[in-house]
């Protein structure tokens, strides 16, 4: 979700009322900021968005089989709605190696062409949520609109080996070409401030009326439960839920969400694991959570992570700041 500083948009956007968004998530997800961000702009200027569906940017592993399948099973809970256009690009998963750009660009070309039409009347902003080879090649087609490049991630964090190197240089290329950076933690802001001129931070934020009605659930127990819910990726500390989990065994832990790295064997009995679910019953078990958990290991990729879960621990503002 985004703060209250997109409220501050520069006055040069101020002009254009269409948004051809390069997203880093499927539209048919839990909304995040990608869908809020989109949302708040048509909103604001009225106009239509075309989002272009993300596609892989790294060489497949094993686990994507694993991640296939459950995406299948995945929840559809973001409707469409008129003003937006989804094109989901056909591509080859060698985006990493040389010469894939030229590669892929026989299957992007109708994405291309559609993408070139939809900003065809220059009433249009471009804004990438995922560099890629396709997204510079709709920057390089389109060199007369305005681009942005927000940076809401560390996006070469999630990949190692080749394809860390190839991410590396398309973000490197997408941010040089951008007329404007937005960054989404204070780490991240300072890091592009040395690489771009024109760099602003747009703070991840809380959707006060999402949680407007929820209430705090009454405690009927001793029994305590430590919560968390979200992606358990590369970035989860099993080690520290386990070490709770043992040095509490009276209470529980709740981890809610999909599951990317594999919890170890041996886990202790009081960790109760639950799948995915909608933002509205994602709240209720929140309400129940005597302690929310943020159970990120220390490293490159945390390092740039700026948790809305925070926000939600009881700070004044709604941005969580």
């Amino acid at each position: 979700m985004l703060s209250k500083n997109l409220v501050n948009i520069p006055q040069e956007l101020n002009f254009l009322k269409n948004l051809l968004y390069l997203s880093p998530v499927p539209w048919a997800s839990f909304a995040q900021r990608p869908h809020k961000f989109v949302s708040w702009f048509q909103s604001h200027y009225q106009g239509k968005v075309f989002w272009i569906e993300p596609y892989a940017t790294r060489l497949p592993s094993l686990a994507d089989l694993r991640r296939f399948q459950k995406a299948k099973r995945s929840l559809g809970v973001t409707p469409c709605p008129e003003w937006l256009t989804i094109c989901s690009p056909s591509s080859l998963p060698v985006e990493p190696l040389p010469g894939s750009g030229w590669l892929n660009r026989r299957l992007w070309k109708s994405s291309l062409t559609d993408a070139a039409e939809f900003a065809g009347d220059g009433e249009c902003v471009i804004v990438v949520g995922k560099p890629s080879r396709l997204a510079l090649q709709i920057m390089e087609r389109l060199p007369e609109l305005r681009s942005i490049y927000d940076a809401m991630d560390d996006f070469p964090a999630f990949y190692t080996g080749l394809s860390h190197a190839a991410m590396k240089r398309s973000e490197e290329a997408v941010a040089s070409r951008a007329d404007e950076v937005w960054t989404s933690s204070s780490f991240l802001q300072n890091r592009w401030k040395t690489k771009h001129s024109n760099v602003r931070l747009i703070f991840n934020g809380l959707d006060s009326d999402v949680i407007r009605n929820v209430a705090i659930a009454p405690s009927s127990s001793d029994q305590k439960i430590f919560g968390y819910i979200g992606t358990v990726g590369q970035w989860f500390d099993w080690e520290m839920v386990v070490a709770l989990a043992r040095s509490s065994p009276g209470d529980l832990i709740h981890i809610i969400g999909p599951v990317y790295k594999l919890p170890p064997k041996d886990l202790p009995g009081n960790i109760r694991m639950f799948p995915a679910c909608e933002h509205e019953r994602a709240l209720t078990e929140m309400a129940h959570f005597d302690v929310g958990l943020i159970p990120f290991l220390k490293n490159e990729l945390t390092r740039s992570v700026d948790p809305i879960k925070f926000a939600m621990a009881g700070r004044d503002e709604p941005n969580g700041r």
